[in-house]
């Protein structure tokens, strides 16, 4: 088993009935010889009498190689 952390946020915006929302997701996990790391993001926005629609969404995933013990 390797050591790993996560962590969620959101954040909206709101003015004159217009709305905005970003959440995040990070994992990063720990292994012998490298760190992983992934991400996501992805946005939300809502017009006045309209429903919430997905405006954008991105994903990353990086392997980081240990250098040092």
């Amino acid at each position: 088993m390797s050591a790993s952390a996560a962590s969620a946020w959101s954040i909206a915006l709101e003015k004159d009935g217009w709305t905005a929302r970003v959440e995040t997701r990070s994992h990063l996990s720990a292994e012998a010889e490298k760190f992983v790391l992934t991400n996501t993001v992805t946005a939300y926005a809502r017009r006045p009498d309209a429903e919430e629609e997905l405006v954008a969404t991105t994903d990353w995933h990086d392997v980081i190689p240990r250098t040092s013990a």
